[in-house]
């Protein structure tokens, strides 16, 4: 059974009970609803918790939170890391120990200029080109749209989004690594590392706020004097211009060989004890207590100078402290994420590992807050890259790696956006 409250509020429950089936989240020929034989139930259960019970269990854990994606490794690759964003400023969170890579995206990094390809006689060539078609004329009528409707050939390639960069933190070599867990809580829109090391237990958590439009990255340990690291920035191609002073690391390019945008990046880093030393792309970090970095970027893409841009929203984001960052951060988020509760009914699924989940669907179980976590992913994702007064989501959200995407990562008028937006309404984030 599904249940909407009226319009005048703001949040949309829906529930499932014995008895009623939810048809739209269902689709019967997925081999996951099939009626199956008893003997066929019972391979595939005792398949599936075989699976489970080689995997981690999530320790410590007597209610798992079913709104969580989490691993007991590292991502592998750009497709296995943890998306965060604010609507505008994002990263993909890889959580490695020796080395953590964050992949930094701004939406408006485009490599093209400023255009308009309108063809002057569109108009007045469409019924010219509608009586050849009727006229059977193919041939002619195409060599007409050609000519008298399509866009002007643009005097440049076709422009193409490109990631921001990246921000590596160099760790070095971790003795005694246990209790390794990486996740993505998109309850509160927060990614968190945490492991043991050195007999030491390390957490860093990552956020993209859009009340401090700047990417937060907070690492604690549970003894003093433990975080001594390198971090820096880098950017493929080598073009950028990156400089580290104090406690401060800039990086700027005109990106698309002095074609597109201008942009601008700062990571300022604030420190608890230690000792802090930079040169050339890093700032290497010496027995901190605990370390906040904060991110932010700008382009010219809408005006302004990206330089004055990102440092306004810099000295905004370090005035006040991490405590309330991020509980601004969530209080904003939850005000979108929170108008939508959904309920299936209750699984085992939460206590393993999300790769595990999937494996053990794929073979039959029927994991429904795995169902609910897939749903509300979707809208997880479409908040994160897509905020009132901020470029749409491009074809890619606006999470991209590197400098160049499967087309071009930019915008196709025909289905993609249709795509990216038509659960909006559904989904009560409209």
């Amino acid at each position: 059974m599904i249940s909407f409250l009226p319009p005048s509020y703001s949040k949309v429950f829906i529930k499932v009970r014995k008895g009623y089936f939810c048809v739209p989240l269902f689709d019967p020929e997925h081999k996951f609803i099939k009626p199956m034989k008893l003997k066929n139930l019972l391979v595939i259960t005792l398949s599936f918790w075989l699976l489970l019970l080689t995997s981690s269990v999530s320790r410590g854990q007597n209610l798992p939170s079913g709104l969580k994606i989490w691993f007991n490794h590292p991502a592998e690759t750009w497709n296995d890391a943890l998306p965060i964003g604010n609507g505008r400023l994002g990263a993909m969170v890889f959580g490695g120990v020796e080395k953590e890579r964050l992949e930094l995206n701004e939406e408006s990094v485009w490599t093209g200029e400023p255009r308009w390809d309108a063809n002057p006689d569109a108009r007045k060539s469409l019924p010219k080109v509608r009586q050849l078609l009727f006229d059977g004329k193919y041939k002619e009528a195409e060599e007409l749209a050609d000519k008298g409707i399509l866009g002007n050939k643009p005097r440049n390639p076709v422009a193409t989004y490109q990631a921001l960069g990246d921000l590596y933190l160099n760790f070095g070599p971790q003795r005694d690594l246990s209790n390794y867990h990486r996740e993505l809580d998109i309850e509160d829109a927060i990614a968190r590392i945490s492991y043991s090391a050195n007999q030491i237990n390390f957490l860093r958590e990552v956020f993209s706020s859009a009340p401090d439009q700047a990417v937060i990255i907070r690492l604690t340990a549970d003894k003093p004097g433990a975080l001594t690291f390198t971090s820096r920035l880098s950017r493929t191609g080598s073009k950028a211009v990156i400089v580290a002073t104090g406690n401060e690391i800039t990086m700027n390019e005109h990106v698309g060989d002095g074609i597109g945008v201008k942009m601008f990046a700062r990571l300022k880093l604030v420190a608890d004890g230690g000792t802090i030393v930079s040169g050339g792309d890093s700032i290497n970090v010496d027995k901190a207590n605990s370390v906040t970095i904060f991110l932010t970027a700008a382009t010219d893409y809408f005006g302004g100078d990206p330089s004055v841009i990102s440092k306004t929203q810099m000295d905004a984001a370090v005035n006040h402290p991490y405590a309330d960052a991020r509980k601004s951060h969530i209080a904003d988020y939850q005000s979108l994420f929170k108008r939508v509760d959904l309920d299936l009914g209750t699984s085992d699924g939460n206590y393993f590992a999300t790769d595990a989940r999937i494996t053990a669907m794929q073979n039959g179980y029927v994991d429904t807050d795995l169902i609910e976590l897939y749903y509300q992913f979707g809208r997880y994702l479409l908040i994160s890259s897509s905020r009132p007064g901020d470029l749409p989501a491009n074809l890619h959200g606006m999470w991209a790696d590197g400098l160049n995407h499967p087309r071009s990562a930019d915008y196709h008028i025909n289905i993609n956006i249709q795509t990216n937006y038509c659960p909006s309404e559904s989904t009560n984030i409209g």
